[in-house]
């Protein structure tokens, strides 16, 4: 349907300006290419809530529960696109009020903006996660039972869900507007170097406010119980690697449409209609082949993560979570 539907709904002169015929198509024949791309539309809306029903019902437990998860996905990048839009577009009009559009993009102001921006999300992140984690273990001793343990998890991973997706379209934003300019825009090789630039700057902030919070963070959780420390650690972590591959993933996007296309797309990634579209559909593929080769060697690289120290250990299973997320992502 994502092929077919644009092909049927381009305008006349669209399509007549690709062979160099200046001939107009008839109102009604436009009318009816319209109508099946609606109808085309139609089917497909149905066909995938149908199959939605079918997959949260199905006979398989574990088909259910990775459907929800889907949808939960889902739902909450949503949700999180629709938070962060809001506060961005506050920020914009009291930060960048009378600038030129250009200007508020390119100009230095803007971009501490924009990382003071994702500074903020970063910090509202850890501090909710703490709080949730904290408030968990309270409604435990207040008489609640064990079978309320893996709900307390559950709200922990939502909140760490929700504000890791939108720390990471803060990220986006801000990495995005540096990549616009004029060093990393010069040419694809340049617009590449914003990825490493990335991973780099996200986890050396990962990595201090470790450090600098660890100690009371440690005392305050481990005072309510160890598991409930796991837990807010564990949410923690994923939150901060979901973050880094949704920030890592639509900047390797940027890169790659500026190779295949001549054009590095604007931050909101829009760009020339003269993109090459075979192009960038064999680079999707070809990340989508590598990670499911990533998946299908997973049981070795088990085998060689355990061989190292626990700590480095760690921190190649965080690698390779990130990684396998980029892949998907692109």
């Amino acid at each position: 349907l994502g092929v077919i539907i644009p092909l049927l709904s381009r305008t006349a002169p669209e399509a007549h300006a690709a062979t160099g015929s200046s001939k107009l198509v008839p109102v009604d024949e436009l009318r009816f290419q319209l109508s099946v791309a609606v109808a085309w539309m139609l089917i497909g809306g149905f066909g995938f809530m149908m199959a939605l029903f079918y997959l949260v019902n199905h006979s398989d437990k574990e088909i259910r529960m990775y459907s929800w998860e889907v949808i939960s996905s889902t739902v909450n990048i949503f949700c999180a696109v629709l938070i962060f839009s809001a506060c961005n577009s506050l920020v914009e009009y009291y930060a960048f009020h009378g600038l030129h559009h250009a200007e508020a993009i390119e100009s230095p102001y803007a971009i501490a903006v924009d990382f003071l921006q994702m500074f903020s999300w970063i910090a509202a992140m850890l501090f909710v996660l703490w709080l949730v984690a904290r408030r968990a273990r309270q409604r435990c001793h207040a008489g609640e039972g064990p079978e309320k343990h893996a709900d307390h998890h559950l709200d922990v991973k939502c909140w760490a869900m929700l504000f890791a997706h939108t720390a990471g379209f803060a990220a986006i934003n801000a990495f995005g507007d540096l990549q616009q300019n004029v060093f990393f825009s010069q040419g694809p090789a340049h617009a590449f170097l914003i990825v490493p630039l990335t991973t780099l700057v996200l986890a050396s902030i990962f990595k201090l406010v470790s450090i600098v919070g660890d100690g009371l963070r440690r005392r305050r959780l481990l005072a309510l119980g160890h598991r409930f420390y796991e837990i807010w650690m564990e949410e923690t972590e994923e939150a901060e690697n979901d973050m880094t591959a949704l920030a890592v993933s639509f900047l390797t996007c940027q890169a790659l449409r500026f190779y295949t296309g001549g054009h590095l797309p604007d931050p909101e990634g829009e760009e020339p209609p003269k993109t090459r579209a075979a192009a960038l559909l064999f680079c999707s593929l070809a990340f989508a082949f590598v990670g499911i080769i990533w998946v299908q060697f997973d049981e070795a690289h088990h085998h060689f993560v355990s061989q190292v120290t626990p700590k480095f250990q760690k921190r190649l299973q965080r690698v390779s979570e990130i990684f396998l997320a980029v892949c998907c992502m692109c």
